[in-house]
């Protein structure tokens, strides 16, 4: 029979916890510190010993140097101060600048005599005036050129107890200067002083004129050709100029009963369009940079006049001079304006004239009437201008002016001017 396994020693059986006594008092959430320390914890024998508390060793001294317990740091050890830094030139210290050297740069800074005469004007034909009225002509000239920029001063030369005739205005900045030129030369205070308006630096160039005749250098003769050869033609026929092709291509014709018979043909001969002089010696083709007269029976370019962004161009009636013109709007003007240079055939520039309304010319001779609108206190101008020599013929100041119409009469004698005035009182 199977041997009997040998049974194995039973592990004592640890006795069941002895029941807690119910408590005389009822629970509550905390329990007192006394209390909490006598009974031990739940599962520890009679045996059981407590928890040695444990010791904290006193810290020990700090060294020196050391941070303190309360983290303030020990007093730093005094340093000694240095030498102070010395600026004194040492005892071999040769100075070898000289005074002159040093004298050159405080100089160079200093004003010149020169400084601010481009912003100098000098106006000529002003009322002579003692002392009495130099108070009012102040007023009267200060209202007039203010308007072109500020003036910083002013000087009235006198002699013999009046004013010498002409003043001399200084400007903020030299194109006050250059606006009060171009704006003012010319200006009719009353029938006895029209303004002359120089910049004072123009008569350096003057004075350099000299006051012998020199002989002008002789120009090399240009063979322009019969610029009348049309005349001669024994059909009597006209000419014509055509632009096509989106202004690429300019052809100019015989004006034929039967057909057009073709002259001359160029690409790109003009950049908008063309004009015949009045009797059709000159064909004037317009560009960017000015206008080209052509002529002749092959039309050779003839010459050549600098007026940039040019629009038009009107001949004079013997067809001697030409007055291109360019219409803008000046900064704060809601009308257009024209600018005209008048030009000399054989290339002689001798008229400006800016913010120019409308202009026609004299059918009866190199007379052009032109009128230029009102600008703040300077009233509007109607003028008769004889030309090349610019001499003013007639001028008359209108006042309260919108717009003014220029009428020849047909042999140029008499001039009539339509003027459309504002009601008085209104802007």
């Amino acid at each position: 029979p199977p041997a009997a396994e040998e049974p194995t020693a039973a592990e004592p059986e640890q006795p069941p916890p002895p029941p807690q006594a119910p408590s005389s008092q009822p629970p509550s959430g905390r329990e007192s510190p006394e209390k909490a320390e006598a009974e031990p914890p739940a599962g520890a024998g009679p045996e059981a010993e407590p928890a040695a508390e444990a010791k904290t060793e006193p810290p020990s001294e700090a060294e020196p140097g050391a941070a303190q317990e309360d983290g303030e740091a020990a007093p730093a050890a005094p340093v000694e101060p240095e030498d102070e830094i010395s600026f004194s030139d040492p005892e071999d210290f040769v100075d070898d600048i000289s005074d002159e050297e040093l004298l050159g740069d405080v100089l160079k800074d200093q004003p010149q005599e020169a400084d601010g005469i481009d912003s100098v004007i000098v106006v000529d034909n002003v009322p002579q005036v003692g002392p009495d009225r130099l108070e009012k002509l102040k007023n009267v000239i200060h209202k007039i050129f203010s308007k072109f920029g500020k003036i910083i001063n002013e000087f009235y030369p006198e002699a013999d107890g009046k004013t010498k005739g002409y003043i001399f205005l200084e400007y903020m900045s030299p194109s006050h200067a250059v606006d009060a030129v171009k704006n003012a030369d010319g200006y009719k205070l009353d029938k006895q002083h029209t303004f002359r308006v120089n910049l004072f630096t123009d008569f350096d160039k003057y004075m350099t004129i000299s006051d012998e005749w020199e002989i002008p250098e002789k120009q090399p003769f240009k063979d322009l050709g019969n610029l009348r050869y049309w005349l001669e033609d024994p059909d009597c026929r006209d000419q014509y100029s055509v632009i096509f092709e989106s202004g690429d291509r300019t052809s100019i014709f015989w004006n034929d009963i039967k057909e057009p018979v073709q002259i001359e043909d160029r690409a790109r001969w003009t950049e908008t369009y063309v004009r015949w002089s009045p009797k059709g010696t000159y064909l004037a083709t317009f560009h960017q940079r000015g206008i080209a007269l052509w002529g002749g029976e092959k039309f050779k370019q003839i010459q050549r006049f600098s007026h940039q962004g040019v629009q038009l161009i009107d001949f004079s009636p013997c067809e001697r001079y030409g007055i291109p013109q360019r219409h803008y709007y000046p900064k704060g003007e809601d009308r257009i304006f024209s600018s005209l240079v008048g030009w000399d055939v054989f290339s002689v520039r001798f008229l400006v004239l800016r913010k120019v309304s409308d202009f026609s010319w004299s059918p009866g001779g190199n007379i052009i009437a032109f009128w230029v609108p009102e600008d703040k206190d300077i009233p509007a101008r109607v003028t008769l201008m004889q030309l090349p020599s610019r001499q003013e013929i007639r001028v008359r100041n209108l006042f309260n002016v919108v717009d003014c119409k220029l009428h020849w009469q047909k042999n140029g004698d008499y001039l009539c001017v339509k003027v459309d005035r504002t009601p008085k009182g209104t802007q």
